[in-house]
């Protein structure tokens, strides 16, 4: 076994701490970017603007991603598998429950813009479901 004596200071540029600031700030920007151009083509409005449904989107997502993060006792000792000993199982349905009721205030407003207004030309992945779901609900009461 060979013994390598410790240094006094870092070994090359790769192990010198980094200034990662505008790395995140690009990370940022890019998810961002990316969560805009998800939400236009799914509901038709951008989800990073400062509106009430963005800041709630991204409130649940952020929840959402937390609870998936942390460690579960109840996945790994079977005792526990009945037992919310952490509370995760009640965040999570918190959140369901949440993201649901924010859903459906989207279709709602959408369904009621659909009454009042001529249909636009460039429909979004929601208009589409609704239009889908009018279908079936007239096929099945025809």
């Amino acid at each position: 076994m060979i013994h390598h004596p410790p240094q006094n200071g870092p070994r090359s540029n790769q192990d010198t701490p980094r200034d990662d600031r505008p790395v995140r700030a690009s990370l940022k920007r890019s998810c961002q970017s990316l969560n805009n151009i998800i939400s236009r083509m799914m509901l038709g409005f951008r989800c990073s603007g400062e509106d009430e449904w963005g800041k709630g989107i991204r409130s649940v997502v952020r929840e959402a991603t937390e609870i998936i993060a942390t460690f579960n006792l109840s996945d790994f000792i079977w005792f526990f598998r009945h037992i919310d000993v952490q509370g995760i199982k009640k965040r999570a349905m918190n959140i369901q429950f949440r993201f649901d009721t924010l859903l459906e205030k989207i279709i709602k407003e959408r369904e009621q813009v659909r009454r009042t207004k001529v249909e636009k030309s460039s429909k979004d992945f929601l208009d589409m479901l609704l239009d889908l779901s009018r279908r079936m609900r007239a096929r099945k009461s025809n």
